[in-house]
């Protein structure tokens, strides 16, 4: 404005006739442009030019998350629903460095109290941070969101099923915990770049899906759920560092652990496996292990090689392991002998009063 304000005055000098020296023209031109640099080294917009705009479908989705989710009362609304050409600057949102696009919602925290709107017309949005709130509702249709890294809406009251994931190649964040999802685990063939799958605390139901694609996946938990069938092949996932499962119906062996080299916690308790558990010579990073609570049997592997195991970190009964003493499963356990408070096959199978 103190741009305009200035060219008007000098106008008005030139229309009444006011005659000004060249070396007083030249010096106004300097204090003229010296105050813009201050302004903008102040902060102070300065309308040098028009701002970029997002798309129309794009500034819409924006608005209509305001809508749905009650933007009033949340903790920041700084700037929403502000003039076309300023959504890049609202409290949350992140855009390319043309600020032609929305890149990033992050509105995690804040009091967000309503459903999701449909996200379709945000297809360049790489990242959506929406958890801690009030959410309630489904959660809306991912399958446009090629470009989407990181999906995190977990402790809400979401639910519904969750959306199919298939054609989101870049995902690597998946984080919904924490909410009230029925339904199936989604199939997550594709998904080359998933690192991390957190589904846990929430009423889903049917299997565990084919980890097969999800080569790069380093944490994955499904825990406290009503999840049944066995735990799918683990082989091939040499980065996983986190496997979390307890806490369903899972049936079924434990599958191989020969190629989790990099596994740190594996915890299956409380299910309903069966067989026994399998070589754990491979996990040199293994912290801890918990299959307590379920039906294996047989004698616990010797971790003779395993240094890293937490004191007190692990836990193995009750079940129906061979009662062998180790003093490095006692140390690991925290229990002495670990065994204590395994269940014999035979007190079970005996329970009736009968005797053999």
């Amino acid at each position: 404005m103190a741009m305009i304000f200035a060219t008007g005055r000098q106008t008005n000098r030139a229309r009444h006739g006011q005659h000004t020296h060249p070396s007083d023209r030249d010096r106004t031109r300097t204090h003229r442009w010296k105050a813009v640099i201050l302004m903008v080294a102040a902060g102070v917009c300065v309308p040098m030019a028009a701002q970029a705009a997002i798309p129309v479908s794009e500034r819409q989705v924006l608005l209509d998350l305001y809508t749905s989710t009650n933007g009033g009362a949340w903790t920041d609304n700084s700037g929403w629903n502000g003039a076309s050409g300023t959504e890049c600057t609202w409290n949350g949102i992140i855009c390319d460095s043309a600020a032609s696009h929305v890149t990033e919602i992050a509105l995690d925290s804040n009091n967000l109290d309503g459903s999701l709107p449909s996200l379709d017309g945000l297809t360049n949005l790489k990242f959506f941070y929406a958890g801690s709130n009030h959410l309630t509702g489904s959660i809306p249709s991912l399958a446009g969101l090629t470009n989407l890294n990181y999906f995190n809406v977990e402790s809400n009251q979401l639910s519904g099923p969750i959306p199919l994931l298939a054609g989101l190649a870049n995902l690597e964040l998946f984080l919904v915990g924490s909410n009230q999802l029925t339904g199936p685990i989604p199939s997550l063939a594709g998904l080359v770049n998933l690192s991390f799958f957190h589904v846990g605390s929430n009423q889903l139901t049917g299997p565990i899906p084919s980890l097969a694609d999800a080569t790069n996946l380093q944490t994955f938990s499904v825990t406290s759920n009503q999840l049944t069938g066995p735990i799918p092949s683990l082989a091939g996932l040499a980065t996983l560092v986190n496997f979390y499962a307890s806490n369903n119906e899972l049936t079924g062996p434990i599958p191989s652990l020969d190629d989790l080299a990099s596994l740190v916690w594996f915890t299956v308790a409380s299910n309903e496996l069966t067989g026994s558990v399998p070589s754990l010579a491979n996990l040199t990073n293994l912290n801890g292990i918990r299959i307590d609570d379920n039906q294996l049997s047989g004698a616990m592997p010797s971790v003779s090689n395993l240094s890293m195991l937490q004191a007190g970190g692990s836990k193995l009964c009750s079940n129906y392991l061979d009662p062998i003493p180790d003093p490095i499963w006692d140390a690991a356990t925290g229990e002495t002998p670990w065994y204590q408070n395994c269940t014999p096959l035979s007190d079970v199978i005996f329970a009736d009063g009968f005797e053999p």
